[in-house]
């Protein structure tokens, strides 16, 4: 195995099926934007 899938979060996140990569990307984008909110 490659080191390189720790310093690449991408690669982990394409290796996941369609579900759960869309999962992720919306649970992601959500915690940002929540946080940026919250931080108002």
């Amino acid at each position: 195995m490659k080191e390189d899938l720790t310093s690449e979060p991408e690669f982990l996140t394409l290796k996941i099926d369609s579900s759960g990569k869309a999962r992720l990307q919306v649970n992601l984008q959500f915690s940002l934007e929540y946080g940026a909110k919250s931080r108002k």
